[in-house]
């Protein structure tokens, strides 16, 4: 059955009502129902303000595309505050973890662990045994020997723990910027040694094999190539069956869902990842199996805005220079750290939206290092000292990603707004904690 596809050319940010900010009768930028102005006034900056409508609104689009028999793991690398997992989570989604640390995220947002599947390639002794503690559902296992510490820690519990196996065999997903499978990756086995670790984890007393995983890369905007890499999990999935009559009730398809962040970017096209995915699935074995999604970016990204103060203004050899009090170490990503190319993430003066840009800038935050520059020729209204601007679609792999310890700055606030009612889900940090857990003798 296909779906209806509705527009879906504002879930990712742009001006609309319910997407991100947008302008009010009073050109003021909102999240949510409440001007941007309003909150950093209150909170102070910098600040990452998250809009739990749109967190939401993004559950249901996926929802509404992939169908009803496929359950979204949100990937808590994308955005740790529990509160936004939290939201997430009434929204209907599970977690995906990748360290003891995340685990702890997820049981204080409140995940059922039956909900919470952990993945991700160098798991300590100390994540494996904090999963089999915290009796998660599953472990995506990356190698054999991984297996092997695995099965001894939960021998030693007495209890069997889920697993799968992640498959690194589907190419490196064609279109994604950050390849994470295909030949000669650290992520994952060998498609080829896969029915061989299949079968031994099946008839291992410490464990309950329950399928298979894979994640070809982030950001792709083919859902070709993404349907590609899932059609060859289930084909793999269907000769381990066949070949040596093991059950694999579980597939996770990975994630990776493109997201728009700088001009020329498109929208990926959901609804035909949906419908070849129901395609893929629609069979009696794919009636009887689980399946999983794992999103962080797609899901986080357009509800966040990171908002800064101006503290300096000034003109160097012709090139106008804007300085912030927040800078790559709250948001390493806008910075362009781990890019090739360096682009801006897309930027608003909140107390005026629609003011036409006039004067070109540079910006950067208050390091001492190149690196540390939002942008090298933006256009923008002219600003002044004490004016603030929002670097949008921010809800990812924001503070998650960042140097935070850089030059002992504080952390910055993090707020969740939904609708008219904002709440304050991380305490703005002090210049002392740059201390906090060191030994001093």
């Amino acid at each position: 059955m296909t779906l209806a596809k509705p527009d879906i050319s504002n879930s990712s940010g742009a001006k609309s009502k319910k997407v991100n900010s947008v302008a009010d009768k009073a050109e003021n930028f909102l999240v949510g129902d409440v001007p941007l102005t309003t909150i950093a006034q209150k909170f102070g900056t910098p600040a990452y303000v998250y809009d739990a409508g749109i967190l939401k609104e993004r559950v249901k689009l996926v929802q509404n595309a992939l169908g009803s028999d496929v359950k979204i793991l949100f990937a808590l690398k994308a955005n740790s505050n529990a509160m936004v997992a939290k939201t997430l989570r009434l929204a209907g989604t599970g977690a995906e973890v990748a360290s003891a640390g995340e685990i702890a995220v997820a049981k204080a947002a409140g995940f059922d662990p039956e909900e919470i599947h952990f993945a991700g390639p160098g798991k300590t002794s100390l994540d494996l045994e904090t999963a089999v503690a915290a009796k998660i559902s599953c472990v995506n296992l990356e190698s054999a020997g991984e297996a092997d510490r695995l099965a001894r820690i939960a021998q030693q519990t007495g209890r069997k723990q889920g697993v799968a196996i992640r498959v690194q065999s589907f190419g490196s997903l064609q279109g994604s910027r950050m390849r994470m499978s295909g030949s000669g990756s650290r992520f994952g086995v060998p498609a080829t040694e896969v029915p061989a670790l299949a079968q031994r984890l099946a008839t291992d007393d410490a464990f309950e094999f329950r399928g298979l995983h894979t994640y070809g890369g982030t950001q792709c905007f083919d859902p070709e190539a993404w349907s590609a890499s899932a059609r060859g999990l289930v084909e793999l999935a269907d000769q381990i069956e066949d070949d040596h009559g093991i059950r694999v009730n579980h597939l996770n398809f990975g994630g990776g869902f493109g997201v728009p962040l700088f001009q020329g970017d498109a929208e990926f096209d959901i609804y035909s990842a949906g419908d070849a995915l129901r395609a893929i699935i629609d069979t009696p074995r794919g009636h009887r199996r689980k399946h999983y999604v794992e999103l962080g970016r797609f899901i986080a990204a357009p509800s966040g805005t990171y908002v800064a103060r101006v503290t300096d203004v000034k003109v160097s050899d012709n090139t106008n220079h804007l300085v912030l009090d927040g800078g790559m170490h709250h948001h390493a990503a806008a910075a362009g750290m781990g890019s090739v190319i360096r682009r801006s993430y897309p930027m608003v003066v909140p107390d005026r939206p629609s003011e036409e840009p006039i004067v070109e800038y540079a910006i950067s935050g208050p390091l001492c290092l190149p690196l540390d520059e939002f942008a090298s020729s933006q256009k923008l209204p002219r600003l002044r000292v004490g004016d603030l601007l929002a670097i949008t679609s921010s809800g990812a792999y924001g503070l998650s990603y960042s140097p935070v310890l850089f030059l002992g700055h504080p952390l910055p606030a993090e707020v969740l707004v939904d609708g008219d009612q904002v709440q304050l889900v991380r305490r703005r940090g002090r210049p002392e904690d740059v201390l906090s857990g060191q030994v001093v003798s």
